[in-house]
């Protein structure tokens, strides 16, 4: 069950990005992002998953307009927060860290590692996906499945640190009841209020034990992301950021998609928008970004 949840939660969408962003009083020197397909960029082409989102309309809004393999009608969150192109995506962080210390050396790269901030997202597919849709709450409860959850959140971050991270930022899930696939399951028009409490249970969960971990491991700094309540708002008050539609994503009727995507909190039964993440990210900048440094 460990292996298995692990594979699903970060390894199976793991991917990378470097930059150079300055933030606050210091400068970070990368990106490495894990987790699942709300930061996904496309490492999902080449992976054996039953989910692929390489082809249109996905990618409509993206630069040139072509399906990059990211879970939405344009850029996404990770590209959003680092402001920047990706750069070559890598399966698995050890192998990051190998072809780095052969560009760079040992000791450049031990420096890209340790002042670099990794953004991981957790718990998404694993409760909207494995638990809700794969039926598995016939087999754990709510309590103890979010419990795993944590835990495994928890060793991954562990591991991080032992690779030499120091500065990890962990996303909450999103309000995964009010996800159009979700509300489709109790008439489409309200969110999936058991679906809400499970990921506010996983959320306050994390949200603890990171902050253990934060005081635990003596050189790190480990915080929590919040990107449930920024998307809730969006959902309540979508005519206060422009939005017209909430219930359901601008795509995909087929292949069809609608003519303006801008006004969709949602483009998809499962993701946000750019338009959404966008605003999501700029919050989490302006909230999160001493934190960063």
């Amino acid at each position: 069950m460990t292996t298995w949840s692990t594979s699903i939660l970060f390894i199976l969408y793991v991917f990378s990005t470097l930059s150079s962003t300055e933030c606050a009083n210091g400068t970070i020197s990368a990106v490495i992002a894990f987790g699942d397909s709300i930061l996904d960029t496309g490492n999902n082409n080449n992976l054996n998953t039953m989910t692929k989102c390489n082809f249109p309309p996905y990618g409509r809004n993206f630069p040139g307009g072509l399906p990059t393999g990211r879970f939405g009608d344009g850029k996404v969150f990770s590209d959003l927060i680092v402001g920047s192109s990706v750069s070559d995506q890598l399966h698995l962080f050890k192998q990051y860290i190998t072809k780095l210390e052969a560009v760079v050396g040992k000791e450049k790269s031990n420096a890209i590692i340790s002042n670099a901030l990794f953004l991981v997202s957790s718990g998404n597919d694993d409760i909207a996906i494995t638990y809700y849709s794969l039926r598995l709450r016939s087999q754990f409860a709510v309590s103890s499945y979010t419990s795993l959850l944590v835990t495994l959140a928890s060793n991954f971050t562990k591991d991080l640190y032992g690779l030499g991270a120091r500065r990890i930022a962990f996303m909450g899930t999103l309000p995964l009841g009010c996800l159009p696939a979700a509300r489709a399951t109790v008439g489409g028009i309200l969110c999936a209020e058991t679906v809400n409490q499970a990921a506010q249970i996983f959320n306050s969960k994390l949200s603890s034990e990171l902050s253990a971990l934060n005081n635990s491991l003596s050189e790190a700094k480990i915080f929590y992301l919040d990107v449930y309540s920024p998307l809730l708002d969006l959902i309540q008050n979508p005519q206060k950021s422009g939005f017209q539609v909430v219930n359901v994503g601008c795509c995909c009727q087929g292949i069809l998609s609608c003519a303006f995507p801008s006004t969709y909190v949602f483009w998809d039964p499962a993701h946000p928008s750019e338009r959404a993440y966008r605003i999501i990210a700029n919050q989490t900048l302006l909230k999160y970004a001493n934190s960063f440094s």
